[in-house]
């Protein structure tokens, strides 16, 4: 049988989702022992583990973003700004749920830039909500606000600490997390 990057890309997701998404976890060795391959099938088709890793995470990260179209879809019911701030309070506890994969998501949107990244395909989910709540909004203007938006939540992840330290706001706590998020969904879409 023939394993495909995919095949590979399936297994070694599956071996995260076994181990509570640490991507530190995942060994060639055992994922190659799983399809019965050899380590050197893997390090031809990626080069890497973190190259390995970076590409099931994206994958994952997309999941969810079709996963949130599908919700956004759900939630017709809601008056417009219920709903974004439904859906982003449903990503920012993403980020806290999934901790691990999602600091490699963001850490390696940051250094590789681009408009395929699962950065990008968040904000681009969240423009016609932003559109919804904003009518007179046209695409560019939803694009920019919809990027401060998933910007913000994505530096306040992964400066927790910081924000802690500084400010006293515990991020890690989730109604703490909602405060900060309904304060800054006012600041941003009036």
């Amino acid at each position: 049988m023939k394993i495909t990057k995919e095949a590979i890309i399936d297994e070694a997701i599956t071996v995260l989702e076994e181990k509570g998404d640490d991507p530190q976890k995942l060994t060639i060795r055992e994922l190659a022992s799983r399809l019965n391959i050899g380590v050197g099938l893997i390090n031809y088709h990626f080069g890497s583990k973190e190259v390995l890793i970076n590409l099931c995470v994206k994958k994952m990260i997309m999941g969810i973003v079709e996963e949130f179209h599908k919700v956004r879809q759900s939630l017709a019911f809601m008056k417009p700004k219920e709903k974004l701030n439904y859906l982003c309070l449903m990503t920012f506890d993403y980020l806290y749920t999934k901790p691990n994969i999602s600091k490699v998501a963001l850490i390696y949107d940051l250094g590789n830039t681009a408009v395929e990244d699962t950065t990008s395909a968040l904000i681009d989910a969240y423009i016609p909500i932003i559109m919804e709540c904003k009518p007179i909004y046209d695409d560019q203007k939803a694009y920019l606000i919809a990027s401060r938006v998933i910007y913000i939540l994505e530096q306040s992840f992964l400066r927790t600490e910081v924000i802690k330290k500084r400010c006293g706001v515990d991020l890690g706590d989730s109604e703490q997390r909602k405060e900060y998020l309904e304060s800054l969904l006012r600041d941003l879409v009036k």
